[in-house]
């Protein structure tokens, strides 16, 4: 069925006709809360309907409610704040728009259909009436087998599958409270598998069958020390693999934390990093291709997952800031979620960097390999020792910056500092270079960007080397004054420019040494021709505009 489109919308609401379209996927709200995503779930997991409408600003009779301008503005900007937040995948939301209908501001949220089943802050929603209540595990898995698109893992399987695996995955079911049974180890390996609706689906040749890995272990001079192949892809998900990882490398790794925390006592990988590289791997694997081909390589001071992937997958390789998500294996994905493995569509790459950078550990590397009609994917994370002037960087930013994913862009830009823009552009999706933009246009932003360069200001070089030189290189002095001549005619100043501005921009502090400091470039620069004094105190002109 389609769904009612734009103008026809617009057109019953004026006349008071919209008890009309109410079964065509369209519902009323009074006012915008975080809760009112369940409507969008509900409204998008509807099979055979093409997505639908959420109207705010009217009555249960689509009557218009009289509000402002500014409260259109506001609504407009929570729904996109909760929308970024909540919704997987957030491109579900086609448009928002606010109308003026009878002299009263409305806003209107286009609801697509994707291929997906589509959640709100991790949980699926279904229309029932006039309400909209969670779809249970079983509802999810058979919408997953409705909806179109290619899916590996809905393909049909008949070989074997490890009854150990899939009792060990019953009991992290029972734990997490989504398999209802006091006694897991009562149920047969059937029974669970036709719960989960994956029984006769290559999801469970993926998870506990056929399906092989390899598992590699390296000396630190990059010499195989041993190779061990496993079956279902499920041993590599199971808390004890993780464990095993850390303790081999424990073992293994020339390179520990301060002397007062032991061997045992260290933790290698965020825990939660290591195990989403590896559900990433076992989820979006091209298993078409021999069998996916997952390999975890293991050395003593990094690990590397690496898989088969399709070709497209190379749009995403260094999207770190990206919720984009595009999984051939939407089954598979589906029972990974029920067990709360991974739990948020496109969002593996985003947690993955953040926790590592948030540990004090090295940002982590992405490979894509194109191989002819397919491509191979790998991701690696370091296990160095946390770094000190990262946590004071974060804390400072954390305090510049309250918007989570605003301080974790700031943070990144600092570590990407050898990046030029137009490369660091590449990382980020729609939202995050939108987050990208708040954070360079903050005065407390840890870099500055200039001709497609990225110079990271003197406060961030302080937290990294200490005690930096008072004296200004002959590089920097050149590379401030052309930043700051352009500053000062980009903003239609003609020229002119505060010692505070400059200040600011440099990421000078307001210690006294620091003012002087200032003080004193520009007066070499006043010796050179550069710049005149102004009239006014604490400020300088630029004589000569920049060259475009």
């Amino acid at each position: 069925m389609a769904s009612i489109d734009r103008e026809q919308l617009i057109k019953n609401i004026g006349s008071g006709e919209i008890s009309e379209v109410l079964a065509s996927g369209v519902e009323l709200k009074s006012q915008w809360s975080q809760k009112c995503g369940k409507d969008i779930s509900a409204i998008a997991n509807q099979y055979n309907r093409a997505g639908g409408w959420l109207i705010i600003g009217v009555d249960d009779y689509g009557k218009p409610l009289g509000y402002d301008i500014n409260w259109l503005t506001e609504a407009e900007k929570l729904v996109s704040n909760h929308i970024s937040q909540y919704l997987e995948p957030d491109w579900t939301v086609a448009e928002i728009f606010g109308e003026k209908i009878l002299e009263s501001h409305i806003l209107f949220i286009k609801i697509n259909a994707p291929d997906n089943v589509v959640y709100w802050n991790g949980r699926a929603y279904k229309l029932v009436g006039t309400t909209s209540p969670e779809m249970s595990p079983a509802e999810v898995t058979e919408l997953t087998m409705k909806l179109p698109g290619s899916d590996y893992s809905k393909l049909e399987y008949s070989g074997n599958a490890d009854n150990t695996l899939i009792m060990s995955f019953a009991n992290k079911l029972s734990e997490i409270g989504v398999l209802q049974v006091d006694d897991p180890s009562s149920l047969t390996a059937s029974y669970i598998l036709s719960t989960l609706g994956i029984e006769k689906h290559k999801a469970t040749e993926i998870l506990f069958g056929n399906t092989s890995l390899r598992i590699v272990h390296f000396d630190k001079n990059g010499d195989i020390l041993d190779q061990i192949s496993k079956k279902g892809a499920y041993h590599i998900l199971q808390d004890s693999f993780i464990e095993e990882v850390q303790s081999w490398t424990r073992k293994k790794g020339t390179v520990l934390k301060a002397g007062s925390i032991s061997a045992i006592e260290e933790v290698p990988y965020p825990v939660v990093a290591l195990r989403e590289i590896l559900a990433n791997a076992v989820a979006h694997s091209l298993y078409s291709k021999n069998s996916g081909d997952i390999v975890i390589e293991m050395y003593p001071n990094r690990i590397s997952v690496l898989n088969n992937c399709p070709l497209e997958s190379e749009v995403f390789a260094n999207k770190w800031f990206s919720k984009i998500n595009k999984s051939r294996n939407k089954l598979l994905m589906n029972v990974l979620r029920t067990a709360k493995i991974t739990d948020e569509l496109g969002s593996g790459k985003n947690r993955i960097f953040r926790y590592m950078i948030e540990n004090g550990k090295c940002e982590p590397i992405v490979e894509f390999v194109n191989l002819g009609d397919y491509g191979r994917w790998g991701i690696t994370l370091y296990n160095e020792l946390e770094n000190q002037h990262i946590d004071k960087l974060i804390h400072r930013l954390q305090g510049a910056f309250p918007n989570a994913d605003e301080w974790r862009v700031a943070t990144a830009f600092v570590l990407w500092n050898d990046k030029t823009w137009s490369e660091i552009k590449k990382s980020l999706d729609d939202h995050f270079s939108r987050v990208a933009e708040t954070v360079l246009k903050n005065e407390n932003r840890p870099i500055n960007i200039f001709k497609d360069k990225i110079f990271i200001k003197r406060w961030v070089k302080a937290i990294f080397e200490g005690q930096i030189t008072i004296k200004f290189s002959t590089s920097e002095e050149n590379w401030y004054r052309e930043f700051l001549n352009d500053f000062a005619y980009s903003i239609g100043s003609d020229g002119y420019i505060t010692n505070d501005d400059a200040r600011r921009l440099i990421g000078l502090t307001r210690e006294r040494s620091e003012i002087t400091q200032l003080s004193n470039l520009f007066r070499k620069w006043q010796d050179q021709g550069h710049v005149e004094q102004s009239k006014k105190r604490g400020e300088w002109r630029f004589l000569f505009p920049p060259v475009k």
